[in-house]
């Protein structure tokens, strides 16, 4: 997989990374992956210092 830097993209720089070999790549976007996301801009989200309890309570909104 392939990181935008500072997830910044173009139409040619996906095309730059597809021609380069890479099956998927991760932009900016705060969102969750689903079946219809585009493979070459998959959303992040922030994953912070957190003790287990507080990533569980913030991952459930995500799912």
């Amino acid at each position: 997989s392939f990181s935008y830097p500072h997830g910044d993209y173009t139409a040619d720089t996906i095309s730059i990374v597809q021609e380069a070999g890479f099956t998927c790549a991760c932009c900016s976007v705060v969102d969750r992956v689903q079946e219809h996301s585009n493979s070459f801009l998959l959303p992040r989200v922030e994953v912070q210092d957190w003790d287990g309890k507080t990533f569980d309570r913030w991952l459930s909104r995500w799912l």
